[in-house]
């Protein structure tokens, strides 16, 4: 997708599947075993904040979608899987996985307080809170905080002051945690 130098990246929902963990192998339908990287935080279902994070992490982890994420703005929209497929307010899960919280509306906000920690966002401003009728809130961000040129022009601007987290990091940057908290203030659902 990078090398086809698109305008912006439109991510619609699913940036993490929260509610499957993601294990060391998998058997395929053809009998192949298929083989993860991973760690003991994404091995369960995401329940704490914490697990949230390291979802995020766990993600921003790959070469590729740092490549991604370097050059191409992304507009991030969240969807079910960040909690739990399907899920509605006041779910309440019965699924044996869930060993500490079973309420998915308490698993969607820490779900949604992770993904505006850890979408990659410059320091400063949101750009933009769009409000769409009573259930819609559309919150763009500039996902480029990975970029770093040496010679900033038009086309690649000037590095973020508040670069990616490094790997194995599991708390948001001050600047990230501000940029959530000023897009959250402005969302008529936070």
């Amino acid at each position: 997708m990078r090398d086809a130098e698109p305008a912006f990246f439109l991510h619609s929902g699913d940036m993490i599947y929260a509610d499957n963990p993601i294990l060391a192998e998998q058997r395929l339908p053809d009998g192949k075993l298929w083989r993860n990287v991973t760690n003991e935080r994404v091995a369960r279902v995401a329940e704490s904040l914490d697990d949230f994070r390291a979802r995020f992490a766990y993600s921003l982890e790959d070469d590729h979608v740092q490549a991604l994420a370097r050059d191409v703005p992304i507009l991030a929209q969240w969807d079910d899987h960040e909690t739990h497929n399907n899920w509605w307010p006041g779910q309440i899960l019965e699924d044996d996985r869930y060993r500490t919280e079973h309420n998915a509306s308490v698993l969607s906000a820490r779900a949604r307080r992770a993904m505006i920690e850890w979408t990659p966002v410059p320091a400063g401003p949101v750009q933009r809170v769009l409000h769409y009728g009573p259930l819609v809130d559309v919150i763009v961000l500039d996902c480029r905080s990975f970029r770093t040129p040496t010679t900033p022009t038009a086309a690649t601007p000037a590095p973020c002051s508040a670069p990616h987290r490094p790997r194995g990091s599991s708390m948001p940057s001050p600047a990230r945690a501000r940029a959530g908290r000023s897009s959250r203030a402005t969302s008529r659902w936070a």
